[in-house]
């Protein structure tokens, strides 16, 4: 449920009898919090509070770490050695690995550019974020810096909710030869091991839709780690954070990926997946979509772009479920309909925001003319989440995504839109009159029969001619 602060909390039925049979105590009074409002509850928070801080104190003092024991080497999957791992020593001299990182994906590109910069914010800094739009590939190249890593202790983790986030360290502790049957405890001895611990380790935090998710729950220690996120929030951006941005292909890796992706099918010619990789905007998901139903379907390349140039069709259907990318969980369109409501939670006017964006050109639209009666919370939400970015007065958009968020539109902005660009012509500077020039093109292109209906003088303005500075 979502508290009145936002956050978002997740309870599964297993940590619940935990609660309830006293096996465990909650770990973040959130989730006290939650179950309190979710049964009708209300009652004083400062008490619940205090009667939850003294349940954790009582439960750490009865539930104490192994004690230290000199024995020698043990089985990982054998509680037989607690004395080394209290000493921070891990037992046995193989490798552990622990958790699923994704398998390859078909005609997999190295990006060697960012391959480069993951491993160089790893050796100069103890944290490390990747963080992109939908489906640019930041698993992958976590999965790729995951393998390449010479540590005694890999780990890793999905980091969706905070369930997941105990469940992996909880996992970690056992492969560790631990036995402890509640998570929340096996969670914490893991956190403090890897404080104590020599050992070299690298733990990736897979798929991070909130910071607070982590809150207690940052790994410490001479290891590493690793996350994966959409988000770029002030909770993320830290001096001792180093940021990896992940971006689409570049145009030379989209069109060899197609080229290898579809080997498989020899029906295409080369100059015609050069042409779908442009028309894809180089996207990494949406190219291993369009070449499984390519595959699929048995549809050709110039088939396909008469479907893609054709504003009648849906990106679902472009990009159908049945025809899945590698192992991405869910479609390009399904992935921006996510972060749509993902937005909304940080600022109701993001989806309203979104649509006037989708209606405009993607390379540079000027700030003034989405923040003409709309909100700057609802701009940065957006940037938050990487389905935009604003940056020096202007907002860029892929326009995939674009068209994705199109598709969700009930009632059309784009009256309200020619508004704010009229509004924001007069007086513009040449520069900026030919960036609302192309903006203009876009949204008759986008949408032109609403303001041909309206009369709007948006349409007088355009038919006048592009600019000179344009």
């Amino acid at each position: 449920m979502t508290l009145p602060s936002g956050r978002r909390v997740a309870v599964d039925a297993r940590r619940l009898g935990e609660w309830i049979s006293g096996r465990s105590v909650p770990r973040d009074f959130d989730a006290v919090l939650a179950l309190v409002l979710a049964t009708g509850g209300s009652g004083q928070v400062a008490h619940l509070h205090e009667l939850w801080r003294a349940a954790r104190a009582k439960r750490a003092s009865a539930d104490p770490a192994p004690p230290a024991d000199p024995g020698g080497p043990a089985d990982l999957g054998k509680p037989s050695a607690p004395g080394r791992l209290a000493a921070g020593v891990l037992p046995g001299a193989a490798r552990v690995v622990v958790g699923r990182p994704p398998g390859a994906a078909a005609a997999l590109r190295t990006r060697p550019m960012l391959a480069a910069a993951v491993d160089s914010a790893l050796s100069e800094s103890r944290r490390v974020v990747l963080t992109g739009g939908v489906g640019v590939g930041k698993s992958q190249l976590a999965a790729a810096a995951f393998r390449r890593a010479e540590c005694e202790l890999l780990v890793w983790v999905s980091a969706a909710d905070r369930p997941s986030v105990l469940a992996g360290y909880a996992r970690a502790w056992r492969a560790l030869g631990e036995a402890c049957d509640c998570d929340d405890a096996a969670a914490d001895r893991f956190l403090g091991w890897l404080r104590s611990t020599r050992t070299p380790w690298l733990l990736v935090l897979d798929d991070l839709d909130d910071a607070t998710v982590l809150s207690g729950l940052w790994p410490e220690g001479a290891g590493r780690t690793l996350v994966t996120t959409r988000r770029r929030d002030a909770a993320l951006l830290r001096p001792d954070v180093r940021v990896v941005p992940v971006g689409v292909f570049t145009p030379g890796e989209a069109a060899d990926y197609l080229v290898d992706r579809l080997s498989v099918d020899p029906r295409h010619d080369l100059p015609h997946l050069a042409a779908l990789a442009d028309a894809l905007g180089h996207h990494p998901l949406a190219a291993a979509q369009a070449a499984a139903f390519l595959i699929d379907s048995g549809l050709d390349v110039p088939a396909y772009l008469a479907r893609l140039a054709d504003r009648r069709h849906r990106v679902a259907d472009l990009f159908p479920a049945t025809s899945p990318g590698d192992e991405h969980d869910g479609t390009f369109a399904e992935a921006v309909a996510l972060s749509v409501e993902r937005a909304r939670t940080l600022s109701p006017g993001a989806p309203a925001m979104l649509e006037a964006v989708s209606l405009l050109a993607p390379d540079g639209i000027p700030e003034d003319v989405l923040l003409h009666r709309r909100d700057l919370s609802a701009l940065r939400a957006l940037h938050r989440l990487n389905l935009v970015t604003h940056l020096d007065g202007r907002v860029h958009v892929h326009p995939l995504v674009q068209r994705a968020v199109r598709d969700l539109v009930v009632v059309s902005p784009a009256v309200e839109v020619a508004d704010s660009l009229d509004h924001v012509w007069t007086g513009a500077s040449p520069d900026t009159a030919a960036d609302l020039h192309r903006c203009a093109e876009a949204l008759i292109a986008a949408a032109g029969e609403h303001l041909w209906q309206a009369g709007h003088p948006l349409l007088r303005r355009v038919n006048l001619g592009r600019p000179v500075a344009a």
